[in-house]
């Protein structure tokens, strides 16, 4: 009886260890909205700061010019054009940052400012009508 005893408190030390681990292996998924540098603008392929980052310098960007996002890429591949799912502003300097649901920075298809240096992120666009809806931006 004393040996079986042992061999189920192995056990369960062995998956309490097993459990730990795989908490421990999760955090980094969790640490992507600290991924975004600081001074930047970041856009997300997916919901919760996941997937491949597109960024940009908001604190050095020249203000007023647009920037269409129809050539630019994530970090894992792929289009930023109107497939972001979320962002995050890292910036440290009082700006506004418009993005635009069409090129150009043009507003018929709809525009949204944030505020920068406020360190505001949107954690699902879709909670704000902006899921894969960016395409253009513009900081001021």
């Amino acid at each position: 009886m004393m040996l079986s005893l042992r061999r189920v408190f192995a056990a369960v030390a062995v998956g309490a260890v097993a459990m730990l681990g795989t908490v421990v292996g999760a955090a980094p998924a969790q640490a992507a909205l600290y991924d975004c540098p600081r001074s930047f603008f970041c856009l997300y392929k997916w919901i919760n700061h996941d997937g491949g980052r597109w960024q940009v310098n908001a604190d050095t960007y020249p203000t007023g010019n647009c920037w269409t996002l129809t050539n630019s890429t994530y970090t894992t591949g792929g289009t930023v054009y109107d497939t972001s799912a979320s962002f995050h502003e890292n910036s440290s300097r009082r700006r506004t940052l418009t993005i635009y649901n069409w090129i150009d920075c043009q507003s018929g298809g709809g525009s949204l400012t944030i505020p920068l240096g406020l360190y505001e992120h949107e954690l699902n666009l879709a909670d704000i009508n902006w899921y894969h809806k960016i395409s253009s931006i513009r900081i001021t």
